[in-house]
């Protein structure tokens, strides 16, 4: 039985299915991090809501009262330092959060008591950053922080009822995005031949690898003779320095079967890289990665000269490495692939466990692009 949420100190009522016995629960809410419950049990329903009664009474006696001194700009510190480092692990997420909440609410709303703040003013708070010109995806940014926070306010009993999230984001349609067509997919491939990143490109394209994903690929990570591919890593700019770390997501961790034409390109990639090796001499940086620098180092993620350069020459004008791998889920898509087969080639999340959980442990290696990429690119 699933009940709503309730504050610190409520009850909840529900039957044991495998003994048919009556249970009340009382929820107390965090202490050290930790959900803190009390039981009662009984027989019959009336016997166990006695008892409920009885231990709600006693839990409302010894609890506290709520500090409602406690701004909002103390409790978003708080979280800041002591609870957000411990639930996130990319630093570039903390830096997010920290210029939403330091950068913008706290300065707004951080004088005003905790348990006083309404959702009419977080609305207000909104609104103003919306008709101040701050754009729509950085407005939605502010209220999610702040839901964020709030919920762990609720979980610590802080606050009854997390008022940010009875708040509307913005409103407004997001700009479309952009895929490249079937045409302008064979004109781009053109135009990349010869380019010393052309397999980053085949394989962004008919892959939908993210650019840090790409990036961060080593040849360990490969199996030309097989056709496999595995994305264990991601190539991330941090507080101004380029690293490898873990991938954006857990389902990001995936192993993909690769079309044709990446092997024929990742081939020719691996030839040509030998060459810059020889090249380089003692200056060349041996990290095993795929694409790396004239000399094996670290290339920049975030770059966006080198693909609009081809691009351009194949007359499509400026486009952002993301966009290939838009470009690869509406191919994709447009070759009849179901949605679901889609996500597991990108590494998307999805709201089901088999999904969530399961569906690696069946299907070791995603193979639903592999046949389709190969009849729109393979001329061979």
């Amino acid at each position: 039985m699933v009940s709503k949420r309730r504050g610190r100190s409520e009850g909840a009522v529900y039957r044991r299915r495998s003994d048919r016995l009556w249970l009340g629960v009382v929820d107390l809410g965090c202490q050290d991090g930790k959900r803190i419950r009390k039981y009662v049990s009984a027989r019959t329903r009336a016997e166990v809501v006695e008892k409920l009664h009885a231990l709600q009474t006693r839990c409302n006696a010894e609890l506290p009262p709520p500090d409602n001194r406690i701004t909002v700009g103390e409790f978003l510190e708080h979280w800041l330092s002591n609870v957000l480092p411990g639930s996130v692990g990319s630093v570039n997420t903390i830096d997010n959060y920290t210029w939403a909440a330091r950068g913008h609410i706290i300065p707004a709303l951080g004088r005003k008591r905790l348990l006083k703040l309404t959702p009419a003013e977080v609305a207000e708070f909104l609104r103003a950053k919306a008709d101040a010109g701050m754009a729509k995806n950085s407005v939605s940014r502010l209220r999610s922080v702040l839901v964020a926070a709030l919920a762990h306010a609720v979980l610590e009993g802080l606050v009854g009822r997390n008022v940010a999230a009875l708040v509307r984001g913005p409103r407004g349609s997001k700009p479309d995005g952009r895929s490249l067509t079937v045409d302008q997919a064979h004109a781009f491939l053109t135009a990349a031949k010869g380019d010393r990143l052309e397999a980053a490109y085949v394989t962004m394209l008919m892959l939908g690898l993210r650019p840090g994903e790409v990036l961060g690929l080593t040849w360990s990570d490969l199996d030309l003779k097989c056709r496999r591919l595995q994305v264990s890593r991601s190539l991330k700019r941090e507080r101004g320095e380029l690293r490898l770390g873990e991938p954006k997501t857990k389902r990001s961790r995936r192993a993909l079967v690769l079309p044709a034409p990446v092997v024929k390109s990742l081939r020719a990639h691996r030839r040509r890289q030998v060459q810059e090796r020889i090249a380089a001499g003692p200056e060349w940086r041996d990290l095993d990665l795929v694409f790396a620098s004239t000399v094996g180092t670290l290339i920049d993620p975030s770059n966006r000269r080198n693909l609009s350069t081809v691009t351009m020459c194949a007359g499509l004008g400026h486009w952002h490495p993301h966009e290939l791998r838009h470009s690869a889920a509406s191919l994709l898509s447009a070759c009849g692939v179901r949605l679901e087969e889609i996500a597991d080639v990108l590494g998307h999340s999805t709201t089901r466990m088999t999904g969530d959980v399961y569906r690696h442990a069946v299907v070791p290696a995603v193979a639903a692009g592999a046949r389709p990429m190969e009849q729109l690119f393979d001329t061979d």
